[in-house]
């Protein structure tokens, strides 16, 4: 469940996650492409308004995910299936319970590892004023100071 005694869960992204998982239909974009393919992992484009999307990932079987953060990016992370185990700023978590949900907010440094199953997560986002929302995966910046990717497709790992 949502911790939402803390001040900083109380926000119009938890306000957007509650709102989604219980009352949205799950419309694409008007404008844009839906589907994004990344290495590993097909990132699909369930809804968009104003700075609020969601997105489901469906990430392939024994995939490496390096950390990384998304500066322009707040999200929750939803488990939906498959063998995942996130790491995040120095922890970890393998998460097993549908519905399970970890929060990201910007520049939070975390990667994954997915096991034999895959994994399927949806990713419930708002994007920072000022920021043409895409796709979660067309920007973010490695763990290494020294190396910045705007997208999986940009070169090796």
């Amino acid at each position: 469940m949502i911790p939402f005694t803390k001040p900083e869960y109380d926000d119009s992204l938890t306000r957007f996650l509650v709102d989604y998982l219980t009352n949205e239909p799950a419309l694409p974009p008007v404008t844009g492409p839906v589907v994004h393919m990344y290495e590993r992992v097909v990132g699909s484009t369930l809804y968009r308004s104003g700075r609020q999307q969601v997105q489901l990932f469906t990430i392939m079987p024994n995939t490496e995910i390096p950390m990384h953060a998304h500066p322009d990016v707040d999200s929750y992370e939803v488990y939906l299936g498959g063998d995942i185990h996130f790491r995040i700023e120095g922890g970890s978590k393998t998460v097993t319970e549908i519905g399970a949900m970890i929060r990201l907010f910007p520049d939070t440094q975390h990667g994954a590892t997915i096991g034999q199953r895959g994994g399927l997560l949806l990713s419930v986002q708002e994007w920072r004023a000022g920021v043409d929302l895409s796709s979660i995966g067309e920007s973010w910046t490695f763990h290494d100071p020294c190396h910045v990717h705007k997208s999986f497709e940009a070169g090796a790992h």
